[in-house]
């Protein structure tokens, strides 16, 4: 993989990864930096789950400040089991 610094980043991404960012820096306080790494894996999925119903709503309504904030929220989530992922995958390598 390449470092990032190296790469250009598509607009689109950036513009996604930004909106991704301040969503999670709005529940910083509350919740800390990393807080997701202290709820269940499951419960994360359930979440992913119910706002993947609200994303196919908010299509259907054709609302688009909706829609998009549904597919910021699916991606925060997908990143949270993703980076628990990542940490216990971290974990087993360390301990192996």
């Amino acid at each position: 993989m390449s470092n990032l610094s190296e790469i250009n980043i598509r607009p689109a991404v950036k513009r996604f990864a930004i909106g991704m960012e301040n969503v999670l820096r709005k529940h910083d306080q509350e919740k800390g930096v990393t807080g997701w790494r202290d709820i269940d894996n499951q419960h994360l999925v359930n979440r992913l789950e119910a706002n993947q119903v609200e994303l196919k709503a908010a299509i259907e309504l054709e609302t688009p400040e909706q829609i998009m904030e549904r597919c910021i929220d699916i991606a925060n989530l997908a990143m949270m089991r993703y980076d628990n992922e990542f940490h216990e995958l971290r974990k087993r390598k360390n301990n192996d």
